[in-house]
């Protein structure tokens, strides 16, 4: 499976509800960034991201996201660009999400939002 088919299969799993298909993707110690200044940000093993997925979409019904772009660097990152609406701030968001893969697993991420003080 190439880098970017596999984070497209994680957010696939995720949206369908599909928490342990989900987490296999992910290798064990994994660990998930949110960078910025509002309340979700901090570092997140990989099953409190999870958790913290299912309640943003719980929380957040109208929640929207559009994938600009996306890109593969070398063997070992895939880049998305993406836009959503619907989730803590008016109007439209835009995030940059990063991924680390090795062994065939995401093992490593970051959120990057474009106004810092709110989650895309």
């Amino acid at each position: 499976m190439g880098l970017e088919q596999l984070v497209v299969d994680f957010f696939g799993r995720v949206r369908a509800g599909d928490r342990v298909g989900a987490r296999a993707l992910w290798a064990p110690d994994a660990v998930w960034h949110i960078t910025g200044s509002h309340h979700l940000t901090g570092d997140h093993r990989i099953d409190a991201y999870l958790d913290l997925l299912g309640e943003w979409f719980r929380d957040h019904p109208d929640y929207r996201g559009e994938w600009v772009s996306s890109q593969s660097h070398g063997d070992d990152f895939v880049v998305v660009h993406a836009r959503t609406t619907g989730g803590d701030r008016p109007g439209t968001a835009t995030v940059l999400l990063v991924y680390r893969v090795a062994d065939g697993l995401l093992q490593e991420g970051w959120a990057l939002f474009a106004d810092p003080r709110y989650p895309a």
